[in-house]
């Protein structure tokens, strides 16, 4: 069965969201600024077999580093972002020693470039 869209109110949205914008009021009054948001592998110094590891974690920020930063190195004097800071700490497997550990140090949690 289909259903047909409800488009009772559009006329007054359109109405509302056109009046808005000419009288710059509201959010699509503002002018639009280009927000360059880049995506980053998450990576952590292992403690158990001291290499690096991939989280398997991909986060999207809009002023992470260039390449590839620490977060202590990335955000030194800044508030971390929300979903950079729910990564210090999280326990993981090493791939190596099949171990579970964290990684406590933001020092030691990598943020890396993708393209």
């Amino acid at each position: 069965m289909a259903i047909p869209p409800n488009v009772k109110y559009e006329g007054k949205f359109l109405k509302a969201y056109r009046e808005a914008r000419e009288g710059k009021k509201g959010v699509v009054g503002t002018e639009q600024q280009e927000v360059n948001i880049a995506k980053y592998s998450v990576y952590f110094f292992c403690d158990e077999c001291c290499q690096a590891h991939p989280l398997g974690i991909t986060i999207e920020l809009n002023d992470g580093p260039p390449d590839q930063a620490s977060i202590r190195d990335t955000y030194t004097g800044r508030e971390l972002p929300p979903q950079v800071a729910t990564l210090i700490g999280n326990m993981t497997q090493c791939p190596n020693t099949r171990k579970m550990t964290s990684q406590e140090d933001n020092n030691q949690v990598f943020l890396v470039s993708i393209g």
